[in-house]
């Protein structure tokens, strides 16, 4: 299928940086801005992220058989990129935008309303198209841990951008306006994507897809499950740890907007892994250098539970803990495209959107999972949005959100990883797959 250009390259990369556009403030902003500046209590907005999370089911599955079904000229997952980018954009502004006159029940039915229609299904149409491209442009292993090293380094020197920022920015123009700059430019960024990548990987267009096939190829390919069940893990820690980042450092650090710093120490040195990780992947393989990933990450949350009122230590902890996440976040995505083609090799059906519909979902409902039991911890601890000060019993919630319970996502991430490792056949499927396509 022959290299890749760095234009489209780069072209794929920023398209994750407009869909972050929209992930970001929903995944660090958006529950705080629910709390403290709408009034809605932090238990019915973790059950209102959780219950959208769970609608998710629906709404990837659908999209992943629509994917599988679309043959145009431009591809099976292009289209769904360009038809949804302005989309993304108003369903940004709409969430944001919780009307005042509105009483507490009408704001929450609002929020219900504009989070299923942003999150469950425009994002669904939108970041499942994104992440199913991958395995479209090309069938080589390694293009793609390449592919996804340049997407994961746009993505995070985005990430530290705009934490350091929102914040002014939200107290200069306020979420209102805030949100449409934003939805614009997550609008602008993914129509890129669509006009600058190719899809090569043509594999399984030459046949109508068959959902009970599908199936059926979905429910003998063990490592899909496994795949899952990472995703659920890598994106219940991120989201619980990301939705806690600005209570931690409102309440426990005393400076919300050190929230930039906490950011940019977690995500620099991820940037800097990124720089040689395609080198380490070609390497050692993505499996190795995944299971390293998650033994660092552990020691860096551990160092940061010794005292999580020490400022120095947290940062150096977030350091670590960086350097670790860097290799999970590149191979994680790397593997469900092999995932695809081990699907397509074992049973001769190849079900792109359908697999990734079903990992797409893993991500979003541990995103969510990761925000309820956030706002269960806070609401359990007696979290008051209206109070400058929170009591002891907040500040332990807030520690066990940010800091603890991290400790346990990445004992079961390195467990799950044993049983995780395609490198040891990667070659000869590779191979194979080759072969029937010429």
């Amino acid at each position: 299928m022959g290299k890749i250009g760095l234009k489209e390259k780069m072209s794929y990369a920023i398209g994750d940086v407009g869909c972050n556009f929209i992930y970001v403030p929903v995944t660090s902003f958006l529950m705080i801005y629910y709390t403290d500046t709408v009034g809605l209590g932090v238990a019915a907005v973790g059950m209102l992220m959780l219950i959208a999370r769970l609608l998710d089911g629906i709404t990837d599955l659908t999209m992943g058989l629509i994917i599988d079904k679309t043959n145009t000229k431009w591809g099976k997952t292009r289209p769904w990129i360009l038809w949804s980018a302005p989309f993304m954009g108003l369903g940004l502004v709409l969430l944001f935008n919780v009307p005042e006159a509105l009483d507490s029940t009408g704001k929450l039915i609002y929020a219900y309303i504009t989070y299923i229609f942003l999150v469950s299904i425009i994002y669904t149409i939108s970041n499942l198209s994104y992440c199913t491209l991958l395995a479209r442009i090309s069938n080589d292993t390694q293009e793609r841990s390449v592919l996804s090293a340049i997407r994961f380094f746009c993505v995070i020197l985005f990430t530290i951008v705009i934490s350091m920022v929102t914040n002014p920015l939200v107290e200069k123009f306020g979420w209102p306006k805030l949100s449409v700059i934003y939805g614009i430019l997550a609008c602008v960024l993914l129509c890129i994507t669509f006009f600058f990548t190719k899809e090569r990987n043509k594999g399984g267009d030459d046949q109508a897809f068959n959902f009970k096939k599908g199936m059926c190829a979905i429910k003998n390919n063990k490592y899909f499950f496994l795949i899952a069940l990472m995703f659920i893990l890598v994106y219940a820690d991120l989201g619980l740890s990301s939705g806690a980042t600005l209570y931690y450092t409102t309440y426990v650090l005393k400076d919300a907007n050190l929230i930039g710093v906490l950011t940019l120490t977690l995500f620099a040195p991820m940037i800097l892994v990124f720089l040689i990780l395609p080198k380490v992947l070609n390497k050692f393989g993505k499996w190795k250098v995944m299971l390293m990933g998650f033994l660092i990450k552990l020691i860096g949350v551990i160092m940061m539970a010794i005292d999580p009122t020490c400022f120095n230590l947290i940062i150096l902890g977030n350091v670590v803990k960086g350097i670790g996440m860097a290799p999970i976040m590149v191979g994680i995505f790397a593997i469900v495209a092999d995932v695809v083609d081990y699907g397509e090799w074992k049973t001769g059906i190849r079900a792109d959107g359908l697999i990734n519909s079903c990992v797409s979902f893993g991500m979003k409902l541990g995103g969510g999972l990761g925000t309820a039991i956030l706002g269960w911890i806070l609401g359990c601890g007696g979290y008051d949005s209206t109070a400058n000060i929170q009591n002891a019993a907040v500040i332990s919630a807030i520690n066990m959100s940010y800091i603890y319970l991290g400790i346990i996502f990445s004992i079961i991430g390195i467990i799950v990883m044993c049983f995780l490792n395609m490198d040891k056949f990667s070659d000869q499927m590779s191979k194979e797959l080759q072969e029937k396509a010429i």
